[in-house]
């Protein structure tokens, strides 16, 4: 194997393993690991994505076109961050936390487009993407089979759908975040070829399952407001 696979394959490796510490770190944490752990990936995606960037072997005109313009557009964003935390005397640790919630993506989207297509390590990474993706739909459901039987207790959050969270598990908004990327990957299933029809249909199945989970957490919390809103109440007898 020549030194370039080499090194495109330990670039795959990076990247998932950096896409792990943002994309599990939640459900590490309601395991019983320190709460810091959601904050590794602030560190993780962006050094990675900027190793995998400097150390890319691409040489598509076009991908290395778009590369830069998504950094440039990257570099005057932190900038307008800076300028915005100087204004309003914010601290220089939370205008990069800032900075990162926003960005941190973009950063993996760069160096994935860093990446020659059809290489080992492409392929690599959106293989371990697409198992992490299936875990998330597979511990959702898990998890509301294990709510309906009363095996998994419910949570501080009151309402049953609410704790069907995937990976996402315990956070405030787990259940919203989750759905969104089974329906992502559901799609994304539906753009292979090579993805057997039967597989694609089971996918959308239990993404579609997500999503109704989610809708009734909406609709329930609905119904609260109005049940306990004397305004609300009040305003609606009037019509």
């Amino acid at each position: 194997m020549g030194e370039k696979k080499k090194r495109l394959i330990k670039s795959s490796t990076l990247l998932v393993l950096a896409f792990a510490t943002a994309f599990f770190s939640r459900l590490i944490d309601s395991v019983g690991a320190p709460s810091m752990i959601n904050f590794i990936h602030f560190g993780t995606i962006p050094a990675a994505s900027l190793y995998v960037i400097l150390k890319s072997q691409e040489r598509d005109p076009r991908k290395i076109r778009a590369a830069q313009a998504l950094l440039f557009s990257l570099l005057i964003f932190f900038g307008a961050i800076i300028t915005s935390a100087l204004f309003n005397n914010a601290g220089v640790i939370n205008a990069i936390l800032s900075y990162l919630l926003w960005v941190e993506a973009y950063f993996f989207l760069c160096s994935v487009i860093s990446i020659p297509l059809g290489t080992d390590s492409f392929l690599s990474l959106k293989t371990w993407v697409a198992r992490f993706s299936i875990f998330h739909i597979g511990l959702a459901l898990a998890q509301k089979v294990l709510l309906d039987v009363g095996i998994m207790r419910v949570g501080k959050m009151g309402i049953l759908q609410d704790n069907i969270q995937g990976v996402f598990y315990l956070s405030g908004g787990g259940h919203v975040v989750g759905a969104s990327v089974s329906i992502s990957f559901a799609i994304y299933c539906f753009s292979q070829p090579s993805m057997s029809l039967w597989l694609k249909i089971l996918v959308f199945m239990a993404a579609t399952r997500e999503i109704k989970n989610t809708l009734n957490i909406i609709l329930e919390n609905t119904h609260l407001t109005y049940a306990h809103d004397p305004y609300i109440q009040e305003n609606f007898l009037r019509q």
